[in-house]
């Protein structure tokens, strides 16, 4: 199918922008499209950007690397080679997910049992940022759930102690946050605290998601020791939490994700084994679609229409 036109100009915001086209086929019409779109950013808008995604659909794990200028590996929460592996079933999208496995005769890393991709660093969750995480994770049918301890499947570490953590403690799911040592909000109330104070924000029954994925996105916005902070948090696309207040996450090392398993040193039932797929980091300008697993991604979101915008076309 062939299209004519013949734009002589189109305006923005009182901006003529001069474009001449001859007849062609219908990428004339995508590229036009484009350029109507992209008219934001003459206009002063500011683009959403996803800064980090590891699909594992290139069948590598590097894909989960800690610094851009490395992008190998990080195996320094990994014992074994069973730690961490590609495999093709079960998957969320695509071809390939990761599986994660502890045993029980693993060597400890970082002072307990884990195997934990180590991903980010400064360069993703630098001091007092905004970002926007999502990730998939599949708990297997025969999970047992733990009477003893607890086991962290995702979440966000500082070098100082955890920012926040997704855990399986006790056949239930928790959402729990470190508040540093300034701050202690416990129901909802916000106290000065002496110590480092780990709160339970939501929790939610865990058996219902055996045997499936369940899909994560996270809103955070990291604060240093002052009020300002966010956690948003979205499970199989439902809001369960809605948290803005003080929090001490930022500090001067940085943060960084740790995707995978780590259980508490007095957790005695193994083997443990995790799914992960669709992992992504957003700035401060992205949004819930753009990192949101299964299809959630930036590109297949369409452009607002323009205001002010106006096509002169010639024949």
């Amino acid at each position: 199918l062939e299209y004519c036109f013949r734009v002589v100009n189109y305006s923005v915001s009182g901006l003529v922008l001069k474009k001449l086209n001859k007849c062609g086929l219908s990428s004339n019409v995508k590229r036009l499209a484009f350029l109507l779109s992209s008219s934001f950013l003459v206009a002063g808008s500011v683009q959403a950007k996803i800064i980090y995604v590891a699909d594992v659909e290139s069948g590598s794990l590097d894909e989960f690397y800690y610094s851009s200028s490395n992008k190998v590996l990080n195996r320094s929460l990994l014992c074994c080679s069973h730690s961490a592996v590609v495999v093709t079933s079960p998957v969320r999208t695509g071809k390939y997910a990761v599986k994660v496995e502890v045993r029980k005769d693993d060597a400890w890393k970082a002072g307990r049992p884990r195997a934990q991709l180590k991903i980010g660093g400064l360069e993703y969750f630098p001091k007092d940022s905004e970002r926007w995480i999502g990730w998939s994770a599949y708990t297997p049918n025969d999970w047992v759930n733990a009477t003893q301890g607890y086991f962290g499947v995702g979440g966000l570490h500082g070098i100082e102690g955890i920012g926040f953590s997704v855990r399986m403690e006790w056949g239930r799911w928790k959402f729990r946050a470190q508040h540093g040592d300034f701050f202690d909000v416990t129901n909802g109330v916000v106290t000065k605290s002496d110590d480092f104070v780990n709160t339970l924000h939501w929790q939610g029954l865990l058996d219902t998601d055996k045997g499936k994925w369940t899909d994560w996105v996270v809103h955070v916005k990291m604060t240093s020791n002052k009020p300002g902070g966010i956690y948003e948090v979205w499970k199989n696309g439902v809001k369960v939490l809605n948290y803005h207040g003080p929090m001490d996450l930022g500090n001067s090392a940085g943060n960084f994700m740790q995707m995978g398993i780590a259980a508490s040193p007095d957790t005695t039932a193994f083997p443990r084994i995790m799914y992960y797929d669709e992992f992504r980091i957003g700035d401060e300008n992205s949004s819930y679609n753009e990192v949101a697993p299964g299809g959630g991604s930036h590109d297949t979101q369409a452009p607002s229409t323009p205001t002010n915008l106006s096509v002169v076309v010639e024949s």
